[in-house]
């Protein structure tokens, strides 16, 4: 079905999302309003309140899932995104995608590689202070000091009484480094004597109990081997949730033995959380509570756009492939799901007017041809997967590595590539029909309209 028949669909459902948010005055006369929030990525807990974050924004849920705020951060480079967030004593820590790690308060301070010493890959919050796995060791950021120097530290610092960190498949006491035990990733439970752990080997890894000093409790009976890669595990509802790329894991058990209970194939999920004891899924389509594979009967708290696969735009409606699953996106930010068949074309590398055409030609090369046999190259950042052109307005709009750039033709003068609008990776870019501008879509920083207002009219 046409997205035209589908926008009929959108304007008489329940909407799954807010409007969008209130426009940014850009440089230029452009003006930018995000029509669609993008990937979430991660979860923190400060008391009753869920911080959710992703793209560049943090947003707070209170225990009922309600949307308390959302609040935007600014990345240190055009292209990051949160990957991470941590939170203590009323400071929010996020982590810029292995660039750098950014600490809100009463002031604003960010660190990144070279004050770190290594890459960061995680963060955790214990005991009011905040840890930062590298991949050289862990950092504290009270002090600035570092510990297990040289070890590749990729998941959050835990606390089973000893702060603790896992290379690998060993565990390590943060402070002294002796070794504790033999897991890949620890996760807490209710019970402080109780931890969930991940072992990863060949093939998939071992998901099972272990106590606070980091011994297995009964691997025949309370352990399961899971046959794919492990990204995340959590406890909810009395059932064990292990989450792998497009994959999550329900164990349960039968008689006293962990046991696989359920298999849901919901793709993009990053990490897993409980409110009001329902397991709640966040990821490449936002913030969800989902009982089953069929996106149809989600109960959507935040709509999000990440891992965008395809687009489709018919002047009024978007339709939009993120996380395996479908969704229609309106002009005015309001999101539904769709189970119809979408066509999907794929992006322009190519465009025209009545004063030439803009091409991409290589990475990091866009040419301009003026039709009278004269060409000249833009120096602008594209690439094989991010680039596309479009042509709106007698105007150029370029989508690239970093964000959205504006070429403009005067009569008889040079192509101009203005200023990057700096709203992440571009996959793929729609001309409004009025000819003021665009839709721009990243891979994880959301969907956005930019439209240019001339000025003097």
């Amino acid at each position: 079905m046409r997205i035209v028949s589908l926008l009929v669909q959108v304007l008489i459902a329940i909407l799954l999302s807010g409007c969008a948010t209130t426009p940014a005055t850009m440089d230029h006369g452009i003006v930018v309003t995000q029509l669609a929030a993008g990937q979430h990525a991660a979860i923190a807990h400060d008391g009753p309140t869920v911080y959710v974050a992703g793209a560049t924004e943090v947003a707070r849920l209170r225990a009922d899932g309600a949307l308390v705020d959302v609040r935007s951060f600014q990345p240190p480079t055009p292209s990051t995104w949160i990957s991470d967030v941590a939170v203590a004593n009323g400071r929010t820590m996020v982590l810029w995608a292995e660039t750098a790690v950014q600490v809100d308060g009463p002031t604003s301070e960010i660190r990144d590689v070279e004050v770190l010493g290594g890459t960061p890959q995680a963060i955790a919050a214990i005991d009011g202070e905040l840890y930062v796995s590298l991949d050289t060791g862990v950092y504290r950021w009270g002090d600035g000091a570092r510990f297990l120097d040289g070890r590749n530290i990729a998941n959050p610092v835990v606390n089973p009484g000893v702060l603790t960190a896992c290379e690998g498949r060993r565990a390590y006491a943060v402070l002294d480094g002796a070794f504790r035990g033999s897991a890949s990733l620890l996760q807490p439970t209710v019970d402080p004597d109780r931890w969930l752990f991940v072992r990863d080997r060949d093939g998939g890894a071992d998901v099972g109990w272990m106590n606070a000093s980091l011994r297995e409790l009964d691997s025949e009976r309370l352990s399961v081997f899971i046959d794919r890669p492990v990204v995340a595990a959590f406890v909810a509802r009395g059932a064990i949730y292990v989450v792998g790329t497009n994959i999550i894991d329900v164990l349960g058990f039968d008689d006293g033995v962990m046991t696989s209970a359920e298999v849901l194939p919901i793709a993009g999920v990053r990490a897993v959380t409980t409110l009001n004891g329902e397991p709640v899924y966040v990821g490449d389509v936002g913030v969800v509570i989902a009982d089953s594979s069929r996106a149809t009967s989600w109960r959507t708290l935040r709509h999000g756009f990440g891992n965008v696969q395809a687009s489709a735009f018919d002047g009024r409606a978007m339709s939009i492939r993120a996380g395996e699953v479908d969704r229609i996106v309106t002009l005015d930010g309001t999101v539904e799901y769709t189970e119809d068949s979408i066509a999907y074309p794929l992006p322009m590398r190519r465009a025209s007017t009545l004063q030439g055409t803009l091409s991409i030609v290589f990475d990091g090369i866009v040419r301009w041809y003026d039709g009278h046999g004269a060409a000249q190259d833009l120096d602008l950042p594209v690439t094989s997967e991010f680039g596309v052109v479009v042509s709106a307005g007698g105007c150029f709009w370029v989508g690239h590595r970093d964000g959205v750039s504006l070429v403009t033709i005067d009569d008889g003068s040079d192509p101009v590539a203005q200023d990057v609008l700096s709203i992440g990776r571009i996959v793929a870019l729609h001309p409004l029909l009025d000819g003021s501008g665009v839709v721009a879509i990243s891979d994880q920083r959301g969907v956005h309209l930019v439209r240019r207002h001339e000025t003097g009219g």
